[in-house]
């Protein structure tokens, strides 16, 4: 089923606002989660975001592990919500509107995008998820007003001195070093299905390691029997960090020079055979190389900064009001 706006801002609500939790009276009102302003958050709204997180829970933890990750998903859900909502709000009290064809199209975008032009498969997707348009066009609404709200009280405001870059870099160019990197040749031999079929392809890579020694080229003998994805390329792996290789792979090649071939390494479904093509130590990058890097975390950590204090100065002219929720 296709994503409809209301799915895709979980997504968005919880990778933007941060987590903080709001001090919880001690009455429990069942369906009620938070009040902000006078207008409820239910338990219903925060659940709705928290079921994706809750189905992947539920299939690794069980028990009391369950159910504090639970509480602490819906915590930081509910969070959110509270912040959107002091969002719109400060919205609604100012002037400036966003009009009603910024919304038609955004939505124009994402019938084109997500429905292939096709308004009828949106309708469709709205009515599996029981949303109206109705609904779902308030969604993106309230979506373009958050967007448009950030953007005019954080995202115009950051500002980064013209030396914090280059202040950032000379405090921390441990950081900004070019890790260690590996080039490796491999090729790769399955297993068979029987113990025959094994025994006889275990002769084979043993066939093609004592062909390598004799001076065969090993870079052709790959690409004709390997079984791996890059044996079109002479099972070359390009330069990588070590830690996104078969750890295997890595260790036999620890301590061989460039051009030395490892001997056969055995794994659960198969053979290898290895050859070092090259080993790069981490070492230091220059600052112009890291400069956009750098500048990019400086106005992230800025943004964070000025959304944190916005926030704080919407939470003091409001009231919040947040209510223990007992989750099963």
């Amino acid at each position: 089923m296709k994503k409809t706006g209301i799915t895709l801002f979980l997504g968005l609500v919880l990778a933007t606002c941060p987590a903080v939790r709001a001090q919880t009276n001690s009455l429990l009102i069942d369906g009620l989660a938070a009040r902000v302003n006078g207008k409820p958050i239910t338990v219903g709204d925060v659940m709705m975001f928290v079921e994706p997180v809750r189905k992947q829970l539920a299939r690794s933890y069980s028990g009391d592990e369950y159910k504090n990750r639970l509480g602490k998903a819906f915590q930081e859900a509910l969070a959110s919500l509270v912040e959107r909502r002091l969002i719109l709000d400060a919205y609604a009290a100012q002037e400036l509107k966003i009009p009603d064809w910024a919304v038609e199209q955004r939505i124009t975008e994402i019938v084109h995008e997500e429905f292939q032009g096709d308004r009828a498969a949106l309708l469709r997707a709205l009515a599996q998820d029981r949303l109206t348009y109705e609904q779902w066009r308030d969604e993106m609404r309230d979506q373009l007003v958050v967007a448009s709200m950030r953007q005019s009280y954080v995202g115009d405001l950051v500002t980064i001195p013209p030396q914090a870059a280059r202040k950032a870099y000379d405090q921390n160019k441990e950081k900004y070093q070019q890790p260690a990197q590996v080039r490796l040749r491999v090729l790769e031999l399955r297993k068979g299905e029987t113990a025959e079929a094994t025994a006889a392809r275990r002769r084979r890579i043993e066939d093609m390691l004592a062909r390598v020694r004799a001076g065969e080229d090993f870079e052709a003998i790959v690409r004709q029997n390997s079984e791996g994805s890059r044996a079109a390329e002479g099972g070359d792996t390009g330069w990588m960090d070590p830690a996104m290789c078969r750890r295997e792979l890595i260790d036999a090649v620890a301590g061989l020079k460039a051009g030395d071939l490892g001997g056969i390494v055995e794994t659960q479904d198969g053979w290898f055979l290895v050859r070092l093509e090259g080993r790069k130590e981490p070492a230091p990058r220059d600052f112009e190389s890291v400069r956009m890097e750098i500048e990019r975390e400086l106005r992230n950590q800025e943004a964070d900064r000025l959304y944190q204090e916005w926030v704080r100065s919407l939470r003091a002219q409001a009231s919040i009001e947040t209510f223990d929720v007992e989750l099963q």
